[in-house]
């Protein structure tokens, strides 16, 4: 990401100039650096501020081990400097790493979470009117007279129905509960029901 661009410049940038500062001191310096070795390490991994980004984006990564590029910095003039300042760029790139791990983590479970309300309470409305289609259904059996309501006695007549017994058992209803069904669809005492007060009765014997 560009804030990950952004570290790693600044970082590079700190890097690059002590390593320049380190080269232009090369007179200065004792012959074991003169000599190359320690020379070719400053140069292959700090020497630019391209080198720098890049050693610190593989040590960042995992394509360059922590201890090379510690190792590398004794080149350096002051090392403990240069050291102090990798590992605090180590401390920031990876604690910034979790964060923002943890944040799309988090976010992806708020995400599944939504989804999975959403598909809960689509499923309860289909359920519900599945329920309600087959309460519509043992109405239109209870009714034969096709007259728009039906009696207590049309609930305990038709009993022994099959399809009745099948809707019953569709609905997770009891047939033991006839008569307590009937009480709450008639709520206007009129010992009719209609298939308004039929469905409203069967959601209620139903429950949440």
């Amino acid at each position: 990401s560009v804030m990950v661009l952004i570290i790693l410049t600044i970082f590079g940038t700190f890097f690059a100039e002590s390593a320049a500062m380190r080269i232009s001191m090369q007179h200065d310096v004792d012959e074991q650096f003169e000599e190359g070795s320690l020379q070719d390490v400053l140069m292959n991994n700090w020497g630019g501020l391209d080198r720098c980004v890049f050693t610190l984006f593989k040590a960042m990564l995992g394509g360059m081990d922590w201890g090379d590029a510690w190792d590398s910095l004794v080149t350096f003039g002051r090392p403990w400097d240069a050291r102090g300042a990798f590992i605090i760029f180590i401390c920031f790139t990876y604690i910034a790493f979790l964060n923002t791990v943890t944040a799309v983590f988090i976010q992806c479970a708020f995400v599944r979470l939504e989804k999975d309300k959403a598909f809960a309470v689509q499923r309860n409305e289909e359920e519900k009117v599945d329920y309600l289609c087959t309460a519509q259904e043992l109405f239109q059996v209870l009714d034969k007279g096709d007259t728009g309501s039906i009696k207590n006695s049309d609930l305990v007549k038709h009993a022994g129905n099959p399809d009745v017994l099948a809707c019953f058992q569709r609905l997770g209803l009891d047939t033991d509960q006839f008569e307590k069904l009937f009480v709450l669809m008639d709520t206007d005492g009129s010992d009719t029901t209609s298939m308004e007060e039929f469905m409203a009765g069967c959601l209620k014997l139903k429950g949440p």
